[in-house]
């Protein structure tokens, strides 16, 4: 038997294992590819673009009670005579002192938010996108001249012309507010698109890799066909490796035909045998453990 023979011969055995090692290489790479985008999605979503989110929520709905009782101060109390009696005078102001401190309680509580949302950025910076770090630095220059140019009592310290120079300083900018539910509504589609539900995943993880053993299968039988059928043609690679025994392609056939036929059910079979193995191991340690 020439070397060449030996090699297509083992090649026809080991064809369909190779084939079914690929397949199952191409498989498992997508697979893990999928898992790990999954994974660092999911990560951006818990860590940063979720916690962001429910700050700038909160910081809309204050902004939005802010401007009801200021249009409410502006009509209660702006633009309307009122008697010039001092007990009136002094009722009046106390009730609009009142309602300016209540307004401005509701913008200390974006400031505090504001400070969340900073904390948030500097321990999650890694899962900051690339096309959101101008936005996001963008807020940190407002968030720091916050801090730098107004005093406790929230005054500026800075001459007024050098202050309108440098531009006015906002809390939280309303571009700030729609990236970040704009990057949180995709990217919690993005995670629902690629997780799917659990049970069609499983149904076309299962169709895919049964498919690709039935796949395999066949071609290993019909890889075995050809070169049979081209030894056989050939003069002969002796089967059985026995001496003085002439190739028999009847047996060549029923060998391929026994493999198409039992191969399959044989290969389901120590699937189940494995299976119900590892139940039962599974059983007997949660027993164990009650």
């Amino acid at each position: 038997m020439s070397s060449e023979e030996i090699i297509r011969l083992l090649f026809s055995f080991l064809g369909g294992g190779i084939v079914v090692a690929i397949l199952n290489w191409i498989r498992l790479n997508r697979a893990e590819l999928r898992e790990r985008k999954i994974n660092f999605l999911r990560l951006k979503l818990e860590r940063l673009y979720g916690p962001l989110y429910y700050f700038v929520c909160q910081c809309e709905k204050l902004f939005e009670l802010n401007k009801r009782w200021d249009d409410a101060y502006c009509k209660e109390y702006i633009g309307k005579e009122w008697s010039k009696d001092y007990n009136t005078q002094e009722a009046i102001s106390k009730e609009a002192d009142c309602v300016i401190k209540l307004r401005n309680t509701y913008i200390a509580e974006v400031e505090k938010n504001s400070e969340n949302i900073k904390e948030i950025l500097n321990n999650n910076y890694p899962y900051i996108d690339h096309d959101d770090i101008n936005t996001f630095t963008l807020f940190y220059e407002h968030y720091i001249r916050h801090k730098i140019e107004l005093d406790n009592e929230k005054k500026l310290k800075p001459p007024i012309r050098c202050y309108q120079d440098v531009g006015n300083i906002s809390f939280l900018r309303p571009e700030f507010i729609a990236r970040v539910k704009e990057k949180f509504t995709q990217k919690k589609k993005e995670l629902e698109k690629l997780c799917g539900t659990k049970m069609d995943f499983k149904i076309k993880k299962i169709i895919a890799r049964e498919g690709l053993i039935i796949i395999s299968i066949l071609f290993f039988v019909g890889l075995s066909e050809i070169i049979g059928y081209l030894s056989f043609r050939s003069g002969g690679i002796n089967l059985w490796l026995l001496p003085d025994q002439p190739p028999n392609t009847a047996i060549w056939k029923n060998m391929n035909a026994i493999f198409l036929i039992c191969g399959y059910p044989f290969y389901l079979i120590i699937r189940f045998i494995v299976w119900a193995i590892k139940t039962l191991k599974q059983n007997t340690q949660q027993k164990e453990l009650s």
